[in-house]
């Protein structure tokens, strides 16, 4: 996953300065995605994995549940294919 809207999108809210959680089952390759995304800049922005399997009802529950045990609010929900 070197292209694709999703990867541009997470890129440039974080070279705006966003606080950027980066969805995704396999934390391999989000961790992938996130180190080539600080190799290209992003600025005072960050990104940082975010553990969620959007193909579970269940699971989305619970990454919920453990992202309001991080932050208070979300902005913004994307999904990025990793």
């Amino acid at each position: 996953m070197s292209s694709g809207i999703g990867y541009v999108t997470v890129r440039e809210l974080a070279r705006k300065g966003a606080k950027v959680y980066l969805g995704a089952r396999s934390e391999t390759r989000a961790t992938d995605a996130i180190r080539r995304l600080k190799d290209e800049g992003i600025g005072k922005g960050s990104v940082e994995f975010f553990q969620v399997n959007l193909a579970s009802i269940r699971e989305v529950k619970q990454a919920a549940d453990s992202f309001l045990l991080k932050e208070e609010k979300l902005d913004i929900l994307g999904e990025l294919q990793v």
